[in-house]
């Protein structure tokens, strides 16, 4: 590997960028709160979320330090900013990071909307105090054991089918 020297008001830039970057990923601290003030649940089963929001994100910030430790060690100065568009081979590899970014986001879309959710709940009940129809708490599940078994049943067919044309989709990029 050919090693570059850059100026030193780049390499403090660059510092000054991953600062940001590190800041802007820290806007997780922000919604916890949130998140843990929709739970209302029983105790034992907050005390469980919380267990696992502590580890969820000491796992990625080991994991972040990891990936940006390892590949200033590995590559200096010339480290890509996005390891996932800075490399084109393996291939296979940067496509499977790729997915697994995918799933992610589906999955942190839900998490966080809660707030935005939230504060919607929060705004119509303000707007419209007296509306049977705003403020009213309806059951949606009777407690059925058939409802229930057909709702995960359905799930299930849905995230099957989600993963299934992923997968199809993934294959036809990658063989093109």
């Amino acid at each position: 590997m050919t090693e570059t020297k850059l100026p030193a008001e780049d390499k403090l830039l660059r510092v000054f960028i991953g600062l940001g970057n590190i800041a802007l990923a820290c806007t997780y601290a922000t919604v916890i709160y949130d998140i843990m003030d929709t739970l209302k649940s029983h105790p034992s089963e907050n005390k469980q979320m919380k267990r696992a929001n502590v580890l969820g994100v000491t796992a990625m910030a080991i994991l972040f330090l990891l990936c940006s430790g390892l590949g200033y060690a590995a590559f200096g100065d010339n480290t890509p900013g996005n390891i996932l568009t800075g490399f084109t081979e393996p291939f296979w590899l940067v496509a499977l990071g790729n997915g697994f970014i995918v799933i992610h986001m589906i999955g942190a879309y839900q998490v966080m909307g809660q707030p935005f959710f939230r504060i919607v709940e929060i705004g119509t009940n303000i707007a419209w105090p007296n509306s049977d129809f705003i403020n009213k708490e309806y059951p949606f599940i009777d407690g059925s054991t058939i409802f229930n078994f057909v709702l995960v049943k359905y799930f299930f067919y849905l995230i099957r089918n989600l993963l299934k044309y992923t997968l199809l989709i993934c294959l036809i990029w990658l063989t093109t």
